[in-house]
């Protein structure tokens, strides 16, 4: 694919219902319909090359927009009115390259992260895509802790949530890029995970995992405690969302 489309999501209608257990009062939401509008699209030549697999969309407080080019192995900002500012990147390990980049987050403090994910690790640039650091996605005493990285959200106090989709979990990561615990574990039921991908931190500071295996999306609060979850038999991989006037 050598294009990006840009949506509007105008409404989300959703219907509630209540489990009540012992434990706790799940809420599942289920989308009745949605209605969304094309609005405009970039494709072509963008820069050095065309796009080719486009796969992480985040944007800043100034209305600029970040692109992960996988294919390219490059990361595009955008100005507000679409137009390209700059790109980095480039095949390879060293700081700047980068090998698959796909799931992209822009602080309000402009910071950006993105996964690395063939690389294994976490990337932070400043708002001009300039290097600051990087946290490698592993462990030298048990190498089989952690997989590839995927989606990643950043709270308020800095912490990372990093989705890790061959082992079912999310990584929590203090704010100064040290191991914390670990949230989720395989299956289906509350709060445990099957092939996460994208986390996206809405406007309450609640974190929204992309339960893709599951076919659902999961929210826990800003401390991990498990919330509810959100299904619709239309989903079937669900790898992104978003948030709309007080909706998902």
């Amino acid at each position: 694919m050598r294009w990006i489309y840009l949506l509007v999501v105008l409404a989300l209608f959703t219907g509630c219902t209540k489990k009540k257990s012992d434990e706790i009062a799940e809420e599942v939401k289920s989308v009745s319909s949605v209605f969304v509008v094309f609005e405009s699209e970039i494709q072509g030549q963008v820069l050095s090359r065309s796009i080719h697999f486009p796969f992480g969309l985040s944007g800043d407080i100034f209305g600029n927009i970040y692109l992960t080019d996988a294919g390219n192995d490059r990361i595009v900002k955008f100005s507000k009115e679409l137009k390209p500012l700059k790109e980095i990147g480039g095949y390879g390990t060293t700081e700047g390259s980068m090998n698959f980049p796909t799931y992209i987050t822009i602080d309000n403090n402009l910071n950006v992260r993105y996964t690395d994910e063939k690389n294994r690790r976490v990337v932070h640039l400043n708002s001009d895509l300039t290097f600051v650091e990087s946290i490698l996605f592993e462990d030298e005493e048990d190498p089989h802790r952690f997989g590839f990285p995927s989606g990643i959200a950043v709270s308020d106090v800095g912490e990372l949530w990093i989705a890790d989709r061959d082992n079912n979990q999310v990584a929590v990561y203090n704010n100064v890029g040290n191991f914390s615990h670990i949230l989720g574990d395989y299956g289906y039921a509350g709060g445990v995970l099957k092939s996460p991908e994208k986390i996206y931190r809405d406007p309450n500071d609640n974190f929204i995992v992309c339960d893709a295996g599951n076919k659902r999306l999961v929210l826990y609060d800003q401390y991990g405690g498990y919330q509810k979850q959100i299904q619709n038999k239309i989903f079937s991989y669900p790898v992104s969302v978003v948030f709309f006037q007080d909706h998902y």
